[in-house]
């Protein structure tokens, strides 16, 4: 979205005053027509006023009280072991019939004062695992399985293990052991 000027706005306001239709005021100030259409609203219920960028209503607000985010850091820092969902239950026990912050906001909160590391998603393997491509592939076999016609068969995969790809997979019929 493109911001307008004050001048541009209120050069909106004069053109609509002076008797000209929204649709002309668009195409001349070339401002998209509902653009048009909410200044001259928002100029009927606020004079000139309701033409000031009310930028102070941009952006995500702090829901809860800066009480009960003081109180669930305190928690984690004192107590690191406990997670977010056992905060959550002290912070209600001690704030009863005011709304909470759900866990995965309480943790997002210990990640911004710093009383909870960032974690990565998995964690690293241990070992030594391929560092590239077909450098190491796994094998895995599985026996005995049942076709759909009900025929016994084996299933054997090949797995390239740096890039977690299916190399290639065999199946072939059940033998009995000679």
């Amino acid at each position: 979205m493109k911001p307008y000027s004050s001048q541009v706005r209120q050069e909106a306001v004069r053109l609509y005053e002076s008797g000209k239709s929204q649709k002309s005021i668009s195409v001349e100030l070339q401002v998209s027509y509902k653009t048009i259409c909410n200044w001259i609203k928002r100029y009927k219920a606020g004079s000139l006023k309701g033409l000031i960028p009310a930028y102070s209503s941009c952006g995500r607000k702090q829901k809860y009280p800066q009480e009960i985010i003081g109180r669930a850091v305190w928690y984690k820092r004192e107590h690191s072991l406990w997670g977010a969902g056992f905060i959550l239950l002290k912070l209600a026990e001690d704030f009863p019939n005011i709304e909470l912050p759900k866990e995965r906001q309480l943790q997002n909160y210990f990640q911004k004062y710093g009383v909870q590391v960032k974690r990565d998603r998995l964690p690293r393997p241990k070992g030594n695992w391929a560092t590239a491509p077909f450098e190491r592939v796994q094998v895995d076999a599985k026996e005995c399985l049942t076709l759909a016609d009900g025929s016994p068969c084996c299933y054997l995969n090949f797995t390239d293990e740096y890039t977690g790809s299916d190399l290639d997979a065999f199946v072939f019929p059940l033998r009995p052991n000679k």
